[in-house]
């Protein structure tokens, strides 16, 4: 098997910059397999309690869990993560588009979730998805759908 190379473009920084702000920081921290861990089951067990209109009980899962991803990872490597593939793809997170729309979808999302609507679900997942697509093609340029590779 060949090598993965990141490709760096104007949403992601290279790996050799150290300057990253601290929303950056915590993307990439975030993106370590033990923080994803507690995110994941936090989320999950969040999602379940604001199902069931229990919403203090969801806050305090998802926020516990947060801190348990964050701080078991606090003293992680960062200039080192931010090179990995996962790391990549967390800084393009930080990009405005990105960021907003995956927040407004996230609002939405639990807005349906609340409400136990499937189209408002739904509705909301395509928003998120929808700020992932910026900036894919940064982290690998086989992913870029416009470059020279993509027209043979």
């Amino acid at each position: 098997m060949g090598t993965v190379q990141i490709h760096t473009g104007p949403f992601a920084k290279s790996s050799e910059a150290q300057d990253y702000s601290v929303l950056e920081r915590i993307l990439i921290r975030g993106s370590h397999p033990v923080s994803m861990f507690f995110y994941l089951v936090s989320w999950t067990w969040g999602i379940f309690f604001l199902w069931n209109h229990q919403w203090p009980l969801a806050l305090a899962v998802v926020v516990i869990g947060r801190l348990f991803g964050h701080f078991s990872v606090r003293h992680a490597d960062v200039a080192g993560m931010a090179k990995t593939t996962l790391g990549k793809i967390a800084i393009l997170h930080a990009n405005a588009f990105n960021f907003s729309t995956q927040t407004i979808g996230a609002v939405i999302l639990l807005t349906g979730i609340w409400m136990h609507s499937t189209e408002t679900i739904l509705s909301a997942i395509s928003i998120i998805a929808l700020g992932h697509m910026v900036g894919w093609a940064k982290v690998n340029e086989s992913l870029d759908l416009h470059g020279p590779a993509a027209r043979s």
